[in-house]
């Protein structure tokens, strides 16, 4: 059973509609907080529809003697799925292409990346991708597929219904959308630690779809792996709980 505080985030701020289309030079939003000195960066991949005030917020939790970027899609979900498939992907590319030129104008002796919901995905794909050592690597409510996260969801209901009126089965969309799915993109753990953070109450991107990732991870053998599960606490407050505690949890950046 899910914790009331859950529920209520998933009934009255959950309610997801399409995305609209963006520019190709305008597919993500990055925040940054900067501090001369400082030799350790953390990149993080926010969860989907999020704004300037949670990406603000987010950021907030991460200890002041690292830099901080923080990276979200401004357009991900459209109505059609053969546009959603080139949208997460330029989604992809473009945070990929950012995050060399950040790694490359500033030689950090260390680098964390951290994804959240559907922001694990874009953060895989850029991991797996930069020559760039990862120290660690943090996946907070990761799913295996986009497309069976978005087709179980309960925050995505209206969304399947959109494409099943199309004529589309997940069976099409998994096709379409494989070349983003997190579970294809994470041969970077063979030498990177990681941890992932999930709850087997969660309905957003139900706790299966997170365990299929654990089990690839398993038989990659990362450096270390550290699995942090409740039981009932849901997608959001896993989320929020992690956040509010990242400075005591996930402090100095190591796997714990």
């Amino acid at each position: 059973m899910k914790f009331r505080a859950d529920l209520f985030l998933e009934k009255f701020l959950a309610k997801s509609d399409f995305d609209l289309p963006t520019n190709a030079q305008d597919s993500i939003r990055i925040i940054t907080r900067l501090r001369a000195g400082n030799s350790r960066v953390t990149l993080i991949f926010v969860p989907w529809q999020s704004g300037r005030v949670m990406q603000s917020w987010i950021m907030k939790q991460v200890p002041k003697n690292r830099d901080v970027y923080s990276i979200s899609p401004r357009s991900l979900l459209l109505k059609d799925p053969i546009q959603t498939k080139t949208q997460s992907l330029r989604v992809c590319e473009q945070s990929l292409e950012q995050v060399r030129k950040i790694v490359d104008s500033k030689k950090y002796e260390e680098l964390d990346i951290a994804g959240l919901s559907i922001g694990t995905g874009v953060a895989v794909y850029v991991a797996n991708r930069i020559s760039t050592k990862i120290n660690n690597i943090d996946l907070v409510c990761p799913g295996a597929k986009l497309s069976t996260a978005l087709w179980l969801g309960s925050r995505t209901k209206s969304l399947r219904t959109k494409y099943e009126d199309q004529g589309f089965e997940l069976e099409d969309i998994q096709r379409l959308w494989s070349q983003v799915d997190l579970i294809n993109n994470l041969d970077f753990a063979r030498k990177t630690s990681v941890r992932v953070t999930y709850s087997g109450a969660d309905s957003v991107i139900v706790a299966s779809q997170t365990e299929k990732v654990i089990e690839k991870l398993k038989d990659l053998k990362p450096p270390k792996l550290k699995i942090r599960r409740n039981r009932t606490k849901g997608h959001y407050l896993t989320m929020f709980s992690t956040w509010l505690n990242w400075r005591t949890i996930y402090r100095s950046g190591k796997i714990r």
